[in-house]
C-alpha cells in the first residue's frame, strides 16, 4: 500500500514538474517574441503557457503586458487585476490598473489602485499621471495642475508633468499660458510624441492650422504606420482649404496602406466628404500599376459611385484577381450588358462570396424586376463585405420593390449599426422614413448621425434637410447651429467604441 501511494505521489509530482517546465518554456518564447515586436506570436505563446500554469505570477504579468501591447485594454485591465489578487502590493499591476481603469471607464478601481500605489511610493510618475487625469475628469483643474507640478518637481523634463499641467491650465481658460508651456518644453528639452500631441490639440482648439500641420509632420515621422494620424491630417487640410496638400497625403496613404481594406474604406469616405476628383490621371495610372488590390478596388468603387465607371475599369484592368473580374462584370451590368451578368454568375459559381460580382448581380436583378433574387445576392454582400454599405443599400431597395417595409427598416437599422458614421446610409433611411410619413423616426436617425460624426458638415447638411422637410423650426435651428460649428471643427470624429489608452491627449482637451 505504501509503495502504491509513493508511486502515485511520484507520478503526481512528475506531472506538476512537467507542466511547470512547459509553462516556463512557452513563457520564455512569448517574452522573446514580444522583444522582437511579434506581439501576436507572443499572445499565442503566452496562451499556451497559461494552459499549463494559470497560477504563476510572472506568467500572468507577461500575459497582461502582451494584452496591453495589443491595445486590448479591457482584457489587459482584467489580467492585471488577477495579478493584484495574488499580490496586492505588485507595483506594476497597481500602476497599470490606475492607468487602464481610467481608459476603460472603471473610475472606482482606478482610484483605489492609485491610493494603494501612492501609499507605497508617493512619487511614481505613471500613477501620478493617472491621478491627474482623474482630477481633470472631475474638473479639479487646480488639483491636476498641482499633480503635474509634483511630477515636474521630480524631473523637470518629464513630458507627462508638462502636458498634465498644460491641460489643466487650458481647461481653466489659460490657453496662451498652456501653449507657451508646451512650446517652451519642446524648445528646451526637444519635442516628443506626448508634447507634440498636446500641442496639436491646443492648436486644434485654437484653429491654428499652421501649428497643427507642424505637429502632424513631427508625429507622422514618429508614427508612419498610423492610419488615424494620416486621416486626421487629410481632414484638417481639406477643411482648411488645402486641397493640394490633402490630396498629396491621400496619395501617400494609398502607397503606405494599400493592402489595408479598412484604411482604404476610410480614405474613400474622406473623399466622399470633400473631393470628387482626388486623383489626377497620372495618379490613377500609378494606383492601377500597383499589386495591392484593396487600394485599387476601393478607389474603383469610389469612381463607380461618382458615375465614372470608365476610370474604375482602368484601375482594375489587366488584373487576374477574381475581385477585379467581378468589378468589371459589375461595370458591364451598369451598362446593361447581358454578357456581364452571365460573367458575374460564372464568377459566383466559383466564389460564392465575391463581393463585386454579387453586387453587380443584385443590381442586375433589381433592374429586371427580380427583387427576391436581388435579396439573395445583397444579403451575402451585407453579411460578408464589411468594408462597404452596398449590400445594405441594395437589400433595402430590394425589400422596397418587394413591398416589404418591415424588411426595409430592419436592414437600414442593421446597416447603420454596422456603419454609424456613413452619411449616405443614414440619408437613404431618413428619406425613406419621410416618404412614409414617419417624421419623428427620420429626425431621430439624422440626430444620431450628428452625434457620432459632429465634425462632418455632411452630417448637419442631412440633418438640416430632414428638419426642413419636417417643417420643424426648432430642429432646423439646431441643425443650422451644428452646421456652422462643424465648418471650423478640425477634429477627426473617432470611430464609435474606440477608447484611447491615455485620455490625457486626443479629442478630450475641450
Amino acid at each position: 500500500m505504501v509503495a502504491i501511494i509513493s508511486l502515485t505521489l511520484l507520478f503526481t509530482l512528475g506531472g506538476c514538474a512537467s507542466s511547470q517546465q512547459k509553462a516556463e518554456k512557452e513563457a520564455a518564447i512569448a517574452q522573446q517574441l514580444l522583444n522582437q515586436g511579434d506581439v501576436q506570436g507572443a499572445s499565442r505563446a503566452i496562451a499556451r503557457a497559461l494552459s499549463y500554469r494559470d497560477d504563476q505570477e510572472d506568467i500572468l504579468l507577461l500575459d497582461a503586458r502582451i494584452k496591453y501591447r495589443l491595445q486590448d485594454f479591457r482584457p489587459a485591465f482584467d489580467a492585471y487585476r488577477v495579478v493584484l489578487a495574488m499580490d496586492p502590493n505588485n507595483m506594476e499591476a497597481l500602476s497599470a490598473i490606475s492607468e487602464l481603469g481610467v481608459a476603460v471607464g472603471d473610475k472606482n478601481t482606478a482610484e483605489d489602485a492609485i491610493k494603494r500605489a501612492l501609499a507605497i511610493n508617493p512619487d511614481i510618475p505613471e500613477v501620478l499621471l493617472s491621478k491627474g487625469v482623474l482630477e481633470l475628469s472631475d474638473k479639479d483643474y487646480d488639483g491636476a495642475i498641482a499633480t503635474g507640478e509634483k511630477i515636474l518637481a521630480r524631473n523637470p523634463q518629464d513630458p507627462r508633468g508638462t502636458v498634465l499641467k498644460a491641460r489643466g491650465l487650458f481647461l481653466q481658460g489659460k490657453r496662451a499660458e498652456a501653449l507657451t508651456m508646451l512650446s517652451d518644453a519642446a524648445s528646451k528639452y526637444g519635442n516628443n510624441g506626448l508634447v507634440s500631441s498636446a500641442l496639436l490639440e491646443v492648436a486644434r482648439a485654437q484653429g491654428d492650422v499652421p501649428l497643427m500641420l507642424e505637429q502632424f509632420a513631427f508625429l507622422s515621422g514618429q508614427n508612419p504606420q498610423s492610419v488615424d494620424l494620416a486621416l486626421d491630417e487629410i481632414n484638417v487640410r481639406y477643411k482648411s482649404g488645402d486641397v493640394t496638400g490633402a490630396r498629396a497625403v491621400g496619395l501617400s496613404m494609398l502607397e503606405r496602406f494599400g493592402n489595408d481594406s479598412q484604411a482604404m474604406g476610410r480614405l474613400v469616405d474622406m473623399w466622399d466628404e470633400y473631393d470628387v476628383t482626388p486623383l489626377t490621371d497620372q495618379d490613377i495610372a500609378a494606383v492601377a500599376s500597383k499589386d495591392g488590390m484593396d487600394a485599387r478596388l476601393a478607389v474603383a468603387r469610389f469612381y463607380i459611385d461618382h458615375a465614372k465607371s470608365d476610370v474604375a475599369a482602368k484601375l482594375v484592368a489587366g488584373s487576374s484577381d477574381p475581385r477585379a473580374s467581378g468589378l468589371l462584370a459589375r461595370i458591364g451590368i451598369e451598362q446593361g450588358n447581358p454578357q456581364a451578368a452571365a460573367a458575374a454568375r460564372k464568377i459566383i459559381e466559383q466564389d460564392t462570396t465575391n463581393c463585386e460580382a454579387l453586387t453587380g448581380l443584385a443590381e442586375w436583378d433589381l433592374m429586371h424586376g427580380k427583387p427576391n433574387d436581388a435579396i439573395t445576392q445583397a444579403q451575402v454582400v451585407a453579411t460578408d463585405c464589411l468594408d462597404r454599405i452596398d449590400g445594405y443599400v441594395l437589400l433595402a431597395k430590394a425589400y422596397q420593390k418587394a413591398n416589404r417595409p418591415a424588411g426595409v427598416e430592419r436592414v437600414y437599422r442593421e446597416g447603420i449599426e454596422a456603419h454609424p458614421q456613413d452619411p449616405n446610409l443614414t440619408k437613404s433611411f431618413a428619406d425613406w422614413l419621410v416618404s412614409r410619413g414617419n417624421i419623428d423616426a427620420a429626425e431621430s436617425a439624422v440626430r444620431r448621425l450628428s452625434n457620432v460624426a459632429p465634425s462632418r458638415e455632411s452630417s448637419w447638411d442631412i440633418y438640416l434637410e430632414i428638419c426642413q422637410k419636417a417643417k420643424d423650426s426648432a430642429c432646423t435651428a439646431d441643425a443650422r447651429q451644428g452646421l456652422l460649428q462643424s465648418k471650423t471643427a478640425y477634429a477627426l470624429d473617432p470611430l464609435p467604441g474606440i477608447r484611447r489608452a491615455n485620455p490625457l491627449v486626443g479629442r478630450t482637451w475641450q
